[in-house]
This record gives structure tokens, sequence and C-alpha cells, in this order.
């Protein structure tokens, strides 16, 4: 007896998931219609996301909108926030390689090998460069790459909440279609709504079931502050190596440099510039005409972007231009805080994020750009800091850490399987389970713990089975 699955999310997580289990398991996945988008019912109350779309919904989730770069987590980030090491990872990043871009993580390493010394060539000291960020030619939607139409029993409807049973096992999801609510019932339960849906279904649970994981659901939030902050003019040829190529591989890799700042990993990138015009704060279109390919005025204000259009030349074909100036777009890591930063405002029916970038953790940015621009010093030729580079910040769509696995349930929602403790058959499959991400994009981590935990259900698959 084949037990059934419910995925509630369409998202990177849940359609790896689905992908894993549908050989064995039969799959429904509840997603939202097209008519209802998850991010038009997101209000910011803290920092503003600057971004648009900041949380993707529909089929694919966030893969439909954004280019998914491919980076691992740090080490010592899985050291320090982790419940277990790194290596536990290391074979499911390999199978999250292939189900996401079809490249080896073995080439993946080869190329990080090559691509470091080439940086240390051009003078960068090799104790700053510890990953390498891929990006496929052509951007995946996963629910399309995977064909799981034919895999899984979709369901277009809004997740309600959970029906209980006495032994505080989810029985049933409700969900509300056209204006009428149902039952969908199933053996398993997987949240995988994303960073920002998936804690607030958590905190409609812990009204039913009295567990102290779900009380910190939405809380320990963490997202990476994105932006470019800095102007450098060099003699070293570093615009040959911004989308760098390696033979036979369809994409294009770069190499962050990451320093420490007060225990903060900060990444930093240096995009080729060919525009003379000084700017006060740098902002790239190329997000806006990837997510509305149909809207002329992208392609208009294209015209005026000769650094996107070589970017897009530079991307797609590997064509290099010479220059001696770079914008210096930095990734940061934000270390969370037990503080509850998404909820439900019930009135207005819809989602309150609060994104805290408080003064004291800008200050020690700006230091970090300081010390990145010192430990480039013997390089560079002049440096520029924006003026106003905070008020450019923007989010990065990694939005982690709300239903975080931890050893202790006083301290995580859900344990190193991604079970939500006390509640013995719902689990957690999107980024809300991060503890931490360090400065890495977070989708290859949500794939490899999406093959880990289909590993552990397919295990452990009879135990969850009903008997009426």
């Amino acid at each position: 007896m084949k037990p059934t699955v419910l995925i509630i999310g369409a998202g990177l997580g849940g359609c790896v998931l689905a992908d894993a289990l549908s050989d064995s398991m039969n799959i429904i996945i509840v997603e939202l219609p097209d008519d209802i988008r998850l991010g038009c019912h997101i209000e910011d109350i803290g920092y503003p996301s600057n971004l648009t779309p900041h949380i993707g919904s529909g089929l694919g989730g966030s893969t439909k909108y954004w280019h998914n770069g491919l980076i691992e987590i740090q080490e010592n980030i899985f050291n320090s926030y982790w419940p277990y090491p790194k290596s536990t990872l290391d074979s499911y990043y390999e199978q999250a390689y292939k189900k996401l871009s079809d490249i080896s993580r073995f080439k993946v390493k080869e190329v990080f090998s090559s691509l470091k010394n080439k940086f240390i060539n051009l003078g960068v000291s090799g104790s700053v460069l510890s990953q390498i960020l891929f990006y496929p030619t052509q951007r995946i939607n996963i629910w399309d790459s995977l064909r799981l139409q034919n895999k899984v029993k979709l369901i277009r409807a809004v997740a309600v909440g959970f029906k209980v049973d006495t032994s505080s096992r989810i029985e049933a999801l409700e969900i509300m279609t056209k204006g009428e609510k149902a039952l969908i019932r199933a053996d398993i339960y997987v949240l995988a709504a994303g960073g920002l849906g998936t804690p607030v279904l958590l905190q409609k649970l812990a009204k039913k079931i009295s567990a102290p994981s779900l009380r910190l659901a939405g809380c320990y939030y963490e997202d990476h502050p994105t932006g470019f902050v800095a102007e450098i003019k060099t003699f070293r040829s570093f615009y040959k190596l911004w989308n760098y190529k390696s033979c036979n591989i369809k994409g294009s890799f770069r190499m962050p440099i990451v320093v420490d700042e007060g225990g903060l990993q900060v990444s930093f990138q240096l995009r080729p510039v060919y525009q003379s015009k000084t700017r006060v704060g740098y902002k790239s279109i190329l997000n806006d005409l990837r997510n509305s390919p149909l809207k002329l005025k992208n392609y208009l204000k294209l015209i005026f972007c000769i650094d996107d259009i070589l970017e897009i030349i530079s991307f797609k074909l590997g064509i290099k231009l010479p220059t001696k100036s770079y914008s210096v777009l930095m990734i940061a890591e934000q270390k969370s805080i037990a503080e509850k930063s998404i909820c439900t405002n019930f009135s207005k029916m819809s989602i309150t994020r609060k994104w805290v970038l408080t003064t004291a953790y800008l200050e020690l940015l700006e230091m970090a750009i300081n010390k990145f621009l010192y430990s480039m010093s013997d390089v560079i030729i002049t440096h520029r800091i924006l003026p106003e580079w905070r008020n450019y910040l923007s989010s990065s769509a990694h939005h982690s850490g709300t239903a975080r696995m931890h050893s202790n349930p006083n301290f995580g929602v859900c344990d190193s399987d991604g079970r939500v403790y006390g509640v013995d058959n719902l689990f957690i499959c999107d980024g809300s389970a991060i503890p931490a991400s360090g400065t890495a994009n977070t989708g290859l981590t949500i794939g490899a713990l999406a093959i880990k935990l289909s590993e552990y259900l397919l295990q452990s698959k009879h135990r969850f089975i009903k008997v009426s």
C-alpha cells in the first residue's frame, strides 16, 4: 500500500521532494491559484524589501522569478549553527546540482580550484576565496523541468489550516477553493510554502497543539541584504573572471570575495563597469527584464544601460571587453534573532514581515566594506564608497530560519530530519528550515534538504500509514 504525501507549496523544495517520492508514494500538491499571488499579501513593517517580487508563488515558486545561483553554504556556518556537519549534506548537494543544473559537484569543485588560482594570480588572497557561485545559462522553472504535471495530483487552493486528532497528529489539511472550504487527507504532510508562508500555517497550528517549538514559528528570520556599495578602478584584469566559462558547461561561474567582520560573513563581487558616469546608487534592470520579458518599457530602459547589455553578452556568449572599472556588489550574512518577525495580520488577511537592519548592523557592514577595500588595496588604483548605499540595499528573497531545524525543540521548530517537534506526521521542506546560510543563496541547499527528506520518508514510510 502506497502512503499519500500532501505537500503544501510547489516551490523549489516541494517540487524536488515530489519528484524524489513520486515513484513510491501518492503525491498531492496544494498550490495557490494563478489569480492569487502570495507576494501581494506581504506587508513590510520593517526595512523595505526594495525588490519586486520578493517572494514567489505559483508552480515553480521562486524559480519562476529568479535566475537561481547555485552555491553551497560555508562549512564554518554549519559548524556554528546547524545540528549536523556540512559533510552530512555532501551527497545531497551532489544530487541537487544535477536536479537544478545537470552539472556534477565534482566539476564545480574543479572549476572552483581553477578560478581560485586565477584570482590569486591577480593579487587576491586565497583566504577570502571559499565559495563558488554557478548560474545555469538557461533559467529553470523546477516544476516544468521535473515534469511534475505527469507525476502528482495538483490542487489549486489556499491552505487555511490543519485538522488535528487527539494524539496531536495531522488528520487533514483544510483548504479554501472557489469560496468553499474542503478537507484533504493524507498520511504525511509537508510544509513547503516558503520562509514566509510556512511559519504562518505553523502559527495557526500552534492554536491547536501545545508544543514549545511551534511558538518559535516566525522567529529567527534572516535574509541577505544585497546591493552595490562601491566603485573601484584596478589595473588587474578581473573582467576576464566575471561570468567565467568552463569547457562543456552550460553556465557561468562567479567567485565571491568573503571577509569576516565582527563574526559576520560579508561577500563581494566585482562586476565590470563600462559606463563612465558616476553613480549615486547602482541598480540593474536585468531582473525586471527576466521577470517581465513582454514589457516593452524594460527593453527601452535596456537601451540606456550599456552595462546591462554587456552583462547579457558576457553571460550568454562569454564575450568580455576590457575595463579598469568595477562596481562592488555586496551580499551580507544576517544573523537571526529570537524576535518574531513573520506573522499573520488577521484583520487584513495578510502576512507581516519585519526585516530588521539595525544601525549597529549597518555600521558593521560599512566596516566590512572598508575591510574588503583594504584587502584589495595592492591592486586598486582608486575607490569610492557609494554615499547612499544603505538606501539601496534590497532583500535577496532568501527568506529563511522561520521554522528552523535545531537539536533542541526549545530553540527550533523541526529536528534534523525536518519533522516538526510534537507532530508525528508533519515535516518542513523549504528555506524556513535553514538555521543559517552565511552569504550563500539558499536554493541549492533547499534542494539538498528536499532530497535528504525524501530519503528519510522512503525509509520510514510504512510507519506513517494510519490503519483504520
